[in-house]
């Protein structure tokens, strides 16, 4: 008997070890802006389940198995968001501008940081501070002028 529960033991323990190395993975080899948000929503749900998993001492070998095939599936399952161009803002800051159809993705913007997006008409469609790494905006098709801190770049969306 002592031989079975050492087995169940010993499994638990991998089972916990190997859902701690996809929820690792899946949170440092991931960005949000990559994929669509459609297919990052269920990606949340099953890292926090994950989460929750591992932080239960108690969790069965089943959770601690169902919590890694969630999660395995849903990184399987994210969608490429379609990025139509990148532009840096400014050499050197590490500001970055993305589009994809219908959004435009600022990246690396310091926090507070004032973004502004101006469409090729001279309208301001969106004026804020930077609030994280990652900032979109929905916008129709068209060309826009991104501003971050002054620093500007010319972006087409499709």
């Amino acid at each position: 008997m002592s031989r079975a529960v050492s087995a169940l033991v010993t499994k638990v323990s991998e089972a916990r070890v190997a859902l701690q190395s996809a929820l690792d993975s899946a949170k440092t080899n991931l960005e949000q802006a990559s994929y669509t948000a459609e297919s990052w929503a269920p990606l949340q749900v099953a890292i926090g389940s994950a989460e929750a998993a591992l932080a239960d001492s108690s969790s069965s070998l089943l959770r601690l198995t169902t919590a890694a095939s969630t999660l395995q599936a849903a990184v399987a399952d994210l969608v490429a968001a379609t990025t139509t161009g990148v532009y840096r803002v400014a050499n050197g800051s590490g500001v970055t501008v993305a589009t994809r159809p219908s959004t435009i993705v600022v990246r690396c913007a310091p926090a507070g940081a004032t973004i502004m997006v101006v469409s090729a008409g001279g309208s301001v469609i969106h004026r804020s501070a930077a609030s994280g790494d990652v900032q979109e905006f929905a916008v129709s098709t068209g060309f826009y002028i991104v501003a971050v801190n002054g620093k500007a770049v010319k972006v087409a969306v499709r």
